[in-house]
This record gives structure tokens, sequence and C-alpha cells, in this order.
């Protein structure tokens, strides 16, 4: 099987991707498109969301804090922290920040610390083995430098990373997850997964 060099696929596969984004700089399109994004992320109760959570189940505890990085409008960090202890939500969209406090408000849900900063701007040390799991959902399609974020991710968890992520919607993606998992895709849109490693 012939090697693949993930780190220029992926490189072209996120160029490809901020080709077709151009028009979210336009402030008006931004505004309507969170506003679209928040009633999508609570149609039927958070149903995205709950889903992932059932695929974190093995390893979620009660007791635990999460880091969430790239929450959006609440999508996972909802449905999440009402299994968990305390979620920290890192969001650099204002807008997006604004509909997750509407939306934790309308949920009841309390428990969850806001971080209206830029990922890969927050401090290592202000992060180094606090939580339990650090989390991203559908956030990887904004990475450049890939590596540094799971790093980033891996320095922040004392215990386990999770990565949910869409696969299958074009041949690099189905090619760079038969390569990485050994198997066939065989979702139709989405394919949830996750990597996770205790720290000794």
């Amino acid at each position: 099987m012939e090697e693949l060099n993930w780190k220029e696929v992926w490189e072209e596969m996120q160029k490809q991707r901020m080709k077709t984004l151009k028009i979210a700089f336009d402030l008006e399109f931004r505004t309507k498109f969170a506003d679209d994004y928040s009633e999508q992320a609570k149609y039927n109760n958070y149903e995205y969301g709950r889903k992932a959570i059932d695929s974190l189940s093995e390893i979620l505890d009660k007791d635990f804090e999460v880091l969430e990085i790239g929450s959006g409008s609440g999508t996972l960090t909802i449905p999440l922290a009402k299994k968990v202890k305390k979620v920290v939500a890192v969001e650099s969209s204002e807008t997006a920040v604004d509909y997750l406090k509407k939306n934790l408000k309308e949920s009841r849900v309390e428990n969850v610390e806001l971080m209206n900063r830029n990922w890969m701007e927050v401090d290592d040390r202000e992060i180094k083995d606090r939580f339990d799991l650090a989390v991203c959902s559908h956030f990887l399609w904004q990475v450049k430098d890939i590596e540094k974020h799971l790093k980033r991710m891996e320095n922040a968890s004392n215990n386990y990373c999770a990565v949910i992520q869409p696969a299958g919607r074009d041949s690099m993606a189905k090619e760079m997850w038969t390569k990485i998992t050994g198997k066939s895709y065989k979702g139709d849109i989405w394919e949830m997964g996750y990597f996770s490693g205790r720290k000794v």
C-alpha cells in the first residue's frame, strides 16, 4: 500500500474548503448563516450532539471537565454539558457566542464556561492537563496545521482527546479514511469516530 502524505493531503483539502467559503466574509451572510446554523443545531432537540455523545459514551463520566473547541451555537455543547460536570467552550466568533448564550439559557444549562477566543491563540500553559476530555466536532475544516491542533488538544487533556468529523464527502476524504483505518468508507454522509489516549 502506497504511503499517504497526510499533511499534504490535509493542506490541499483545507485550501479547497476555504476557497468555497469566500462569501462567508460578508457580514450580512455571516449573520444569516449563524441564525440558520443555530436553528439547525436545535433540530430534534440537538439530535446531532446527542448522537455524538452516544459515540463517546464509553469514555464519558459525570465528573468530567471537558474542553470543547469550536463550539459554535451549541450543537454538541448543550447535550455534552448535560452529561458532565463542566464544559469550557472555545469559540472565536462573537456571533456564534451570542447564539450559544441564548441557546444555553433556553436549555437551562449553567455549567458551561465560554472563551470567546481563537483556539490556536489560547496559551498552552492556561489549558495544560486541565481537562478529562478535549473534543472538537465538525471543526477540522478550519484548521490549517492539523498536527499542531492535535498536539494542543493532547496538551489540554490529562485523559482523552476526541475528534468527531464528517467523512466521505469527496474522494480525498474517503481515501484518507481508508488509509488511516484500513477499512472502506461505508457511510453515506457522516462517519463519527474518536481517538482516545490515557496519559501515563
